[in-house]
C-alpha cells in the first residue's frame, strides 16, 4: 500500500510541476496548451532521470518548446530559471512549515537549532 500511496504522490508532484511551468510559460506570453505542457515535462523528467542528468531535461523542453513556439526563444529560455526558483522557494516553505508544525520538539532539542536557523534564513533569502 506505500508503494502505491508513494508511486500516487509521486505522480502528483509531477503534474504539479508541469502545470507551474506551463502557467509560468502562459505569463510569459507562449501559447502552449496544457497537454503539451504535461508532454514537454514528462520528455524532460526522462531525459533528467535517464540520460544527461540535471541538464538535459531542461534541454529537451526547450528543444520540444521552441518547436511549438518558435518566435518566443527569450521566454522560452528565461521560463526554466523562473521554475527553478519558484520551485526552491516552495520547498523552503513547505521547509519551514514542517518546523512551525514541531516547533516544540526542533526547540527543545539542542542539536536542531541550527536547522531551524538554516531554514529560517533560506526563506529569508528565497523572499529576497
Amino acid at each position: 500500500h506505500f508503494l502505491l500511496l508513494g508511486a500516487a504522490i509521486w505522480l502528483g508532484t509531477m503534474l504539479l510541476s508541469y502545470v507551474r511551468h506551463w502557467t509560468i510559460l502562459r505569463a510569459m506570453g507562449v501559447p502552449v496548451a496544457l497537454r503539451q505542457a504535461v508532454h514537454v515535462g514528462w520528455i524532460g523528467s526522462f531525459y533528467n532521470m535517464v540520460l544527461f542528468g540535471g541538464v538535459g531535461g531542461d534541454l529537451a523542453k526547450v528543444g520540444y518548446l521552441l518547436r511549438l513556439s518558435p518566435g518566443r526563444k527569450a521566454a522560452i529560455l528565461s521560463s526554466l530559471p523562473v521554475d527553478r526558483a519558484l520551485g526552491a522557494v516552495s520547498l523552503f516553505a513547505i521547509g519551514g512549515g514542517a518546523v512551525l508544525w514541531s516547533w516544540d520538539e526542533f526547540v527543545a532539542e539542542p542539536r536542531l537549532h541550527a536547522v531551524v536557523v538554516g531554514t529560517f534564513a533560506a526563506l529569508g533569502v528565497a523572499g529576497l
